[in-house]
This record gives structure tokens, C-alpha cells and sequence, in this order.
């Protein structure tokens, strides 16, 4: 009993490992996305769409 408890807390400890240290962005199959490289850059993507002089 004390070995199915240990693998089940190893199996959980190794599961949120896997899901707390994968910080890195996801790569989206034919997606040619890259994030704003600054604020200014972020600001004039929200903004291209709305017509104002």
C-alpha cells in the first residue's frame, strides 16, 4: 500500500513539473505569429485596425 502511495505522489509531483516549468510559448503549425517586440509596437497592432487620423 505504502509503494502505490509513493508512486502516486511521484506521479503527481512529476505532473506538475511537467505543467509549472514548460514556460515556453507554444509553436502553432502555420501560424507565422511573433510577439510585439515593445510597447510602442503592441500599441500600433491594437490600434492598425481603427481608422483614426
Amino acid at each position: 500500500m505504502e509503494f502505490i502511495a509513493i508512486a502516486l505522489i511521484g506521479l503527481y509531483l512529476f505532473a506538475l513539473a511537467r505543467v509549472l516549468g514548460d514556460d515556453r510559448p507554444r509553436e502553432i503549425p502555420g501560424s507565422h505569429y511573433s510577439p510585439p517586440a515593445n510597447a510602442n509596437d503592441l500599441w500600433s497592432r491594437i490600434t492598425s485596425g481603427w481608422n483614426v487620423v
